[in-house]
């Protein structure tokens, strides 16, 4: 069975036409980008436990629309470049489950050798596209480290949670998804994503 076709019907509940092939890209991308980002954030707040990620498909090596890897054969950069991006930030905040099917925590992750202090807040979006905020705080990591800062309760219904933190005046963002929802939802959230994270232009033709 296609790969491709059964990520899009556990994630999204659906199929899709060869007429929407241009959805059936980004639907596929958007699950691919998923899976690199969950995998590297499970690892990085767990370190010394967890000390390193290894992938491949790193390019396509011909032209092709549904593959795990980051760049297209021109190099053209796939959405998990984006998503990637985020992860691996030196200092960065990600909520993360730990245990299948557990709860998301916030934890703040340093790669660096110097104490970083932020100040950050969550924003969740429901499937309407509506904001609040639901956590903010302010949290410092000592170097080469990562720690819990928060659990935060979950709504019934899924959201984006828009993670942003600021630092020596300077704002960076993530991102975590706390449930699928239809395809239709989740492209608007994507778009949300590129808006908060001021690159939206560099992923409008993912859409």
């Amino acid at each position: 069975r296609n790969a491709g076709k059964s990520m899009c019907e556990h994630n999204f509940g659906r199929d899709f036409t060869f007429a929407e092939w241009k959805d059936y890209t980004l639907a596929v991308n958007m699950g691919c980008a998923e899976i690199f980002k969950d995998v590297i954030e499970y690892c990085r707040v767990q370190r010394w436990t967890k000390t390193g990620v290894i992938w491949w498909s790193l390019c396509d090596m011909w032209p092709m629309l549904f593959n795990y890897s980051v760049m297209d054969c021109e190099l053209n950069k796939k959405l998990p470049y984006f998503w990637i991006r985020q992860s691996q930030q030196e200092f960065a905040l990600m909520a993360v489950r730990t245990e299948l099917n557990g709860e998301l925590s916030l934890y703040a992750v340093n790669d660096t050798l110097n104490v970083h202090k932020a100040e950050y807040s969550i924003t969740a979006y429901d499937e309407k596209g509506n904001g609040k905020l639901i956590a903010s705080g302010i949290c410092k990591q000592d170097k080469n480290s990562s720690s819990l800062i928060q659990r935060i309760a979950e709504d019934e219904n899924p959201e984006l949670w828009i993670i942003k933190w600021k630092e020596n005046g300077k704002e960076y963002m993530n991102h975590v998804f706390t449930k699928n929802s239809s395809y239709e939802v989740m492209k608007k959230w994507v778009e949300i994503i590129g808006k908060e994270g001021n690159f939206a232009n560099e992923i409008r033709e993912l859409r």
